[in-house]
């Protein structure tokens, strides 16, 4: 395993990797091009508290949203932040629907421009480590 996201509820999510996660597609790339000797933890904030949702609908589906959105976002090959930025999108739509996976939601909603508009900050490297 490369990579673990664990979500902290409002607060965000920790991201701990081993490699870039948008490289593990690369079947062919070295453990070095792969950055897989290096332990990194990163905090991602959920986003700024004055956009988080007042009023949750329903926390159900919010992680399978996270998730779903994460590894899409991976499949197109967009960068790491983006990933988990796009997946923290997808949970707080999902946190204000009264389903589980909000009817509206579509891949339209998490660009690349608008994920960066909405989170245009980085994530805070919280531990780097030689393995």
């Amino acid at each position: 395993m490369h990579t673990i996201l664990v979500t902290l509820g409002k607060l965000g999510v920790l991201m701990a990797t081993c490699r870039d996660i948008t490289k593990v597609f690369l079947s062919n790339a070295t453990q070095d091009q792969l950055g897989a000797n290096v332990m990194k933890i990163y905090y991602y904030p959920p986003c700024s508290f004055q956009a988080l949702p007042k009023v949750v609908t329903s926390a159900s589906g919010a992680g399978d949203s996270m998730v779903a959105a994460v590894v899409s976002a991976m499949v197109d090959g967009r960068t790491q932040d983006d990933c988990v930025k796009s997946g923290l999108l997808a949970a707080q739509y999902s946190l204000l629907a009264s389903s589980p996976v909000p009817k509206k939601i579509n891949a339209g909603l998490f660009t690349t421009q608008k994920v960066q508009i909405w989170a245009p900050w980085h994530p805070r490297l919280v531990l780097e480590r030689v393995l």
